[in-house]
């Protein structure tokens, strides 16, 4: 057979490839609806054709059956789909790519063996085609109906009216402008860069700390004794008395008003209005203007746009200072409050007995 008398699409060669594996033992069918939802049917043959050359490459993928030979099913695969594509297409099977996607297991009394594959038949006897002749029978046509004859007055001649077509509109040109020539812009001078004097770096110095003072002995001579503090007798209330009562002042009210009679008018019928005989519409001629194509602008190209790089600057803390240590002196502890610096500044301390601590500024 000559291929170019005749066109084979993929979609032939592949559904001729998936009936050929179905029918080598060993190779399950299985359904994409059965699946789930992500699933795929198989088997599945992708054909790749060479129309100059003739010859077609396919790739097979199928699931086999468990247990069962794998390489004894894809060698028989590989024979029986190349045998079928080039006795019922006539094109040259150049490569056969098998891929086993996975193994399903069998029913039981079903398990495929390597006697089952050897008795396997791999061609294929193309049937004939028997067309059968079909009979040609002549058309009944009905007989020809005679057309009754048509009355034409004058009246429909008078009633006819001459229509005045309206002058054509005129079409102005439109004079283009010239095109618009590049005027040359005066480049200004480079920038000349300044080179910085950068300061030299800043050398840490590390603080002097004075040494610990050693801590003294407090000795309490005299304990100061807690002294009794007598609380004043409450007063006694005082009696208040009531010499005068405001006295009540009686509201007037005023005395009711009798009802006023009041007269309703009857409102006049209405009288008749003549109104003006319609008069007849008259006719309008309206001069149906012609079309005029409108040729809409072309959409500008998008410009691209540069967004500058901000620049993030990190805040730097300044490091935490020591606190400072404060002693409280028990033989000062009745004295109105207590002040020490802190560190080196001039902020102080004020300690009360009995109060929270405070910080106070000079």
């Amino acid at each position: 057979m000559d291929p170019a008398s005749y066109r084979i699409s993929e979609k032939t060669v592949e559904h001729i490839g998936e009936v050929a594996v179905l029918s080598v033992p060993g190779v399950r069918s299985v359904d994409a609806k059965l699946a789930g939802l992500a699933g795929r049917s198989f088997p599945r043959v992708n054909a790749q054709i060479d129309r100059p050359a003739g010859s077609v490459i396919l790739d097979v993928e199928i699931v086999s059956s468990y247990p069962a030979p794998v390489g004894a099913i894809t060698d028989e695969v590989r024979e029986t789909i190349g045998s079928h594509v080039e006795t019922l297409t006539g094109l040259t099977v150049q490569k056969v790519n098998i891929v086993v996607v996975d193994a399903e297991s069998a029913p039981l009394g079903q398990r495929v063996t390597r006697n089952d594959l050897l008795h396997h038949p791999t061609g294929i006897a193309p049937v004939a085609i028997r067309v059968q002749r079909s009979k040609v029978s002549s058309p009944h046509v009905q007989a020809p109906v005679k057309l009754a004859d048509i009355t034409v007055d004058d009246s429909t001649y008078t009633a006819l009216r001459h229509v005045h077509t309206p002058d054509p509109v005129q079409i102005r040109h439109v004079e283009t402008p010239p095109p618009l020539r590049p005027a040359s812009v005066d480049t200004p001078e480079p920038l000349r860069i300044t080179h910085v004097d950068t300061p030299e770096p800043v050398r840490p110095v590390s603080p002097e700390m004075p040494g610990m003072a050693p801590l003294k002995a407090v000795g309490i001579e005299k304990p100061t004794r807690p002294r009794h503090i007598s609380v004043p007798a409450p007063a006694p209330l005082k009696k208040i008395e009531v010499t005068r009562v405001a006295p009540r002042i009686p509201a007037e009210r005023p005395a009711p008003r009798p009802p006023r009679l009041v007269e309703i008018k009857r409102r006049p019928q209405p009288a008749p209005v003549s109104l003006p005989a319609q008069r007849p519409l008259a006719e309008i001629t309206v001069e149906r203007g012609r079309y005029v194509d409108v040729v809409r602008p072309m959409p500008e190209p998008l410009r691209a746009i540069t967004v500058p790089r901000l620049d993030v600057v990190s805040p730097h803390l300044p490091p935490q200072r020591p606190l400072a240590e404060i002693t409280i002196e028990p033989d000062r502890a009745d004295d109105d409050a207590l002040a020490k610096p802190i560190g080196g500044s001039t902020q102080t301390v004020r300690i009360r007995p009995g109060d929270n601590k405070e910080v106070q500024r000079p």
